[in-house]
């Protein structure tokens, strides 16, 4: 009986330890260099080659994955683009057509996945990675966007 009365208020105390731990859980930041020199590749072959190095060669980066004539394709774009201009960051655009060589490690074409996809890569491997849903403001709105981007990613400046 006596094991019973300090039991008991132990495991309430483990749970109530437990649940307020798991409020406070952060997300793995992706370490970013911000170059002033950084040009979004512009050009068909030109992204897909610069993405497929900065993929290879295990780089740390993000990347948009556009269908090809899709709006809400159109819309991330101008969501984005503002942002990634502003800081510099390394960030890679391809369009998912009959001409897209690589998949760059994305469920590209997979059932239930659908255009645009955003990728954070951290040393080549992607980290996070979000498909397009009509219900997530991230597409659609810039602030949505910096705030999913900036929770992941911590960036400096050379």
């Amino acid at each position: 009986m006596i094991k019973n009365r300090f039991l008991i208020p132990l495991l309430i105390l483990g749970n109530l330890f437990v649940a307020s731990c798991q409020g406070t859980s952060s997300l793995h930041q992706v370490q970013l260099v911000a170059n002033i020199e950084f040009v979004v590749p512009s050009g068909y072959q030109d992204q897909q080659i610069e993405t497929k190095a900065a993929y290879d060669d295990n780089d740390s980066f993000m990347l948009a994955v556009y269908g090809e004539f899709c709006a809400c394709s159109t819309i991330f774009h101008s969501v984005i683009m503002d942002y990634m201009n502003e800081k510099h960051l390394p960030f890679y655009e391809v369009v998912a057509d009959d001409d897209l060589l690589y998949d760059f490690g994305l469920p590209i074409g997979e059932n239930g996945v659908e255009l645009p996809i955003f990728a954070i890569y951290e040393l080549g491997e992607p980290l996070y990675v979000i498909s397009y849903d009509s219900g997530h403001s991230l597409f659609s709105n810039e602030d949505s966007f910096i705030a999913w981007v900036e929770q992941r990613i911590d960036f400096v400046a050379i």
